[in-house]
């Protein structure tokens, strides 16, 4: 039988709560796009780029363990092929280099910086303060997650995973060598797959060697352990990143 759980249960309380899609988060980069338009404008120039959807705006949030079942496995493997190809025109680059001199387009540069710094002023308390600490923030993040798959607990999960893929004749440490198996030891381009039925094989053996060893479950149930004595030792840090970045926002 398939582990199953919901899929909250697979993102990062954290990250959810820094760069979800939160209405607060929609509304202060509608604002900071508007006030950065209008002072770009007042200045002369044109500001051509557009205000992308919120999902694209914001991104997709990653589960913590990208999850696979032997079905999923063995229809599409790990899914390279399906992965979405995504051009993005640059319409502030495209229109930066039409300007007709290198002066206009170091003018163009200037106003960008300066129109940023404003909006930057408008909406936040201290933009500079709030950088600063979310640089801490992330650095502590990087450590909280070496830390996290470099802990006993989870190398003893990976070794029992590895044992199993062993059986299958798959020779892998982690869970993540899997996926650099399948994909023959290259990074996977956007929209173009490696041998599928290379991938298709070592996904199977990765999706039966997880409910073997019930994997996914045990993984997301050690990370939600570590995590929550992360937000302990840091609250202090998550509050203050959270209120630099939308306490003035939420005051007006």
């Amino acid at each position: 039988m398939e582990a199953e759980f919901h899929p909250a249960e697979n993102i990062s309380i954290v990250e959810s709560v820094l760069y979800g899609p939160s209405s607060d988060a929609v509304e202060l980069e509608q604002t900071s796009y508007e006030l950065i338009k209008a002072c770009v404008e007042d200045a002369g120039f044109e500001y051509p780029a557009t205000f992308p959807s919120s999902d694209l705006l914001l991104g997709e949030i990653q589960p913590i363990l990208p999850t696979l079942s032997v079905e999923q496995a063995q229809s599409r493997g790990y899914g390279f092929s399906e992965l979405p190809v995504t051009a993005q025109r640059d319409s502030l680059a495209e229109y930066r280099a039409a300007l007709e001199s290198d002066a206009h387009r170091s003018a163009f540069d200037s106003t960008l910086l300066h129109c940023a710094e404003a909006a930057h002023d408008t909406l936040f308390r201290d933009y500079g303060l709030y950088d600063e600490q979310r640089g801490v923030l992330e650095s502590k993040r990087i450590e909280f997650y070496t830390a996290f798959d470099a802990s006993d607990e989870v190398r003893s999960l990976e070794k029992e995973w590895s044992k199993c893929m062993g059986g299958a004749g798959y020779e892998v440490d982690a869970h993540w060598d899997a996926v650099g198996l399948a994909a023959g030891g290259q990074s996977v381009q956007q929209g173009h797959s490696p041998d599928i039925s290379t991938e298709v094989r070592v996904a199977v053996a990765d999706a039966q060697c997880r409910l073997a060893t019930n994997f996914e479950q045990r993984y997301l149930d050690l990370f939600r352990d570590a995590e929550s004595a992360f937000v302990f030792d840091n609250e202090a840090l998550l509050l203050e990143v959270i209120d630099l970045r939308f306490g003035k926002l939420n005051q007006q």
